[in-house]
Formats: C-alpha cells, sequence, structure tokens
C-alpha cells in the first residue's frame, strides 16, 4: 500500500512539473511572438518614403502624390508591387472627420485607446500592407493606431 502512495504522489509531482513547464512555456512563446512584432516594426522603422496616399474608395487608394494635402496616410518601403502604409496627417482634423471609424473595408484597424470622438492623439502600431493594382494602391492588411 506504501508503494501506491508513493506512487501516486510522485505521479501528482510530475503533473504539477509538466503544468509549470507548460506555463513557462506559454510565456516564453508570448515573449517571442512579442519580439518578432518588435522586429518587424524595427526594420521598419527606417522608411524609405514613397507618397502621401489619396482618394480612397473602398480599400483603394487610387492616388500617390508627393505633398500631405488632403491625404491622412503614407506609402512607405515599396518592393516591387508591395508596399507598408501608416497614418500620417494632421491628427485634429483625422478625428473631427472621424476617418477611423468602420469603414467596412478593413483597411484601418483601431487596437486600443479613446473612442474616437474623444481622442486626441493617433499613434500607428503597426503598419498596413499594400498591394500596387490597376486601380491603384489596394489595403491587404489594415494598419493598426491607438487613439489617445
Amino acid at each position: 500500500m506504501e508503494t501506491l502512495n508513493t506512487n501516486k504522489e510522485s505521479f501528482e509531482y510530475w503533473k504539477q512539473e509538466v503544468q509549470r513547464l507548460e506555463g513557462e512555456l506559454n510565456i516564453a512563446r508570448n515573449k517571442m511572438n512579442s519580439f518578432n512584432n518588435n522586429v518587424e516594426i524595427e526594420e521598419q522603422s527606417e522608411k524609405e518614403f514613397a507618397g502621401y496616399l489619396k482618394g480612397k474608395r473602398g480599400n483603394v487608394f487610387s492616388r500617390l502624390d508627393e505633398t500631405p494635402e488632403n491625404s491622412f496616410f503614407r506609402l512607405f518601403n515599396i518592393e516591387g508591387d508591395r508596399g507598408y502604409f501608416e497614418f500620417y496627417g494632421d491628427e485634429e482634423e483625422a478625428i473631427a472627420n472621424r476617418i477611423f471609424s468602420n469603414d467596412g473595408y478593413n483597411s484601418i484597424k483601431v487596437i486600443s485607446g479613446s473612442e474616437e470622438r474623444n481622442a486626441t492623439s493617433v499613434k500607428t502600431k503597426k503598419p498596413g500592407k499594400m498591394r500596387r493594382t490597376d486601380n491603384g494602391w489596394e489595403v491587404t492588411e489594415p494598419v493598426e493606431i491607438e487613439l489617445f
């Protein structure tokens, strides 16, 4: 009977040890994912500016311009027919025009912060991705922003 109790105690010990190690593994995975996201953003921090996006219809910007007037987004780091975009414009005007409201086209994703009507500041958390088409620049992955 004593051997049975010892085996049961040993089993419980190893069961708890496995659970502890799984917890540590999950923490390490989360840190690795966070690191990978930061590396992607850091790689993009050295931006090669391409122009200001204008003429938004749905999830396509029809024009790329050299001047920032009437634009809230800029395109950078173009490679072939792919590029990145981010918020870049007058924060007060963008908030007043409610450009961050759900546009139904998944080109902008507000990930945290204030409600748009209470916001006073905008920060790009993760640039969006685009591809060049016959109609202009199409959003393939939304820009992620925070409102403050």
